[in-house]
């Protein structure tokens, strides 16, 4: 009777393995978290255009002259809004059903989750992750932006650190709707330790800076979520 012999690794055979499964694990991981974050800006900028479908039609409305939120109260021109969740509030129900288009899980600008269907039609403090440009009319440039993830406020610029407020791209990207419609996952001009993005018309300069020709106007403003 032939007794068989079972082979079995050697210490350096595992060992080799192993060296090969970490070299390979160092390439997958950066890929895989790349691809995640790529999904996560598909999802916001899908939103960013949901939001703009809501402005538009709130724009479009009769009543509202041509302008997208821009009052308080829309009768009244005397008292402008100072959040960009006054603004979203002005298109719920009507134009906007579902606030958890403005919010953003990975946000520093943003709690956990948002909150319950008690308040469905309020945007809450910590349930908003964009910035809006007040103001805009529908015979703006199409160029001009009127939607993006919230950046700091002191800078106009987005940040580095995933866990300040801006940095929720790490400052590579953002999501930026335009006053004609159209949305992209744009990626940004570094200035230092901060990111800027790019005028359409003028790369060198940020594009929520006014001046004479870019996004000019007195109530034409960029305002911040709470």
């Amino acid at each position: 009777m032939k007794i068989r012999k079972h082979s079995a690794f050697t210490l350096i055979e595992l060992l080799v393995v192993i060296t090969i499964i970490a070299i390979l694990a160092a390439f997958a991981v950066p890929a895989f978290s790349g691809f995640l974050a790529k999904g996560r800006m598909t999802d916001q900028m899908s939103n960013g255009r949901q939001i703009f479908i809501g402005l538009r039609s709130y724009c479009s409305d009769a009543s509202h002259g041509g302008k997208f939120p821009t009052y308080v109260d829309p009768d009244d021109a005397n008292t402008l809004m100072t959040s960009s969740n006054e603004a979203f509030e002005a298109l719920m129900p009507r134009y906007i059903d579902n606030k958890r288009v403005f919010f953003n899980k990975n946000s520093n600008w943003c709690k956990p989750q948002p909150s319950t269907s008690e308040t469905q039609y309020k945007v809450l403090a910590g349930e908003n992750d964009w910035v809006y440009v007040r103001g805009l009319t529908d015979s703006a440039s199409s160029n001009w932006p009127i939607l993006a993830n919230a950046f700091s406020p002191e800078t106009k610029t987005y940040v580095k650190g995933s866990g300040e407020k801006g940095g929720v791209w790490k400052g590579a990207n953002a999501v930026v709707v335009y006053a004609g419609g159209s949305a992209e996952i744009a990626e940004t001009k570094e200035q230092g330790d901060v990111y800027m993005v790019k005028r359409v018309d003028q790369p060198t300069m940020n594009a929520f800076e006014k001046d004479d020709s870019w996004l000019a106007g007195d109530e034409i403003e960029v305002i911040y979520p709470k």
